[in-house]
């Protein structure tokens, strides 16, 4: 998917407990963090859609298994109205996805436990660049 970035992140292994890479100034398209976070998602869970006009999200799941979807509403875009999932997760996959601005997104805890989802994206939260996502509007997609 046109601006979508999957890049895979090391972990280190040590005795007392293993070192989990997420953001490298050295990897990132552009330098800026507006914020950090974490978004904990419950088994069998579903939180969907959110989009955004300017923000670029930056997103690991250290802990648990998450289903991410994601779905180009760029107009402009080569990809436009594409679908494309991605399986996140330390024991399968401990990898950085990049989102950028305009396309919706969601998530499925796929995971008997619950699951983290570690966030650092380019700007602040700024309700006013949310975009509320109608979901007649999007292609059809179940979770």
């Amino acid at each position: 998917m046109e601006g979508v970035f999957l890049s895979s992140l090391k972990e280190i292994q040590n005795q007392k407990g293993n070192i989990l890479h997420f953001i490298k100034f050295d990897d990132l398209i552009e330098d800026k963090i507006g914020e950090v976070y974490f978004s904990e998602i419950l088994p069998g869970c579903i939180k969907a859609w959110k989009l955004h006009s300017r923000q670029t999200q930056r997103i690991c799941v250290p802990i648990g298994l998450v289903k991410v979807c994601l779905i180009d509403l760029r107009e402009d875009s080569l990809t436009y109205r594409e679908i494309k999932e991605f399986l996140l997760g330390r024991s399968l996959n401990h990898s950085l996805l990049s989102i950028p601005s305009g396309i919706a997104y969601g998530y499925k805890c796929l995971d008997k436990m619950p699951s983290l989802i570690a966030n650092a994206p380019d700007l602040p939260h700024d309700p006013e660049e949310q975009i509320i996502v109608i979901e007649e509007n999007l292609p059809f997609y179940s979770f």
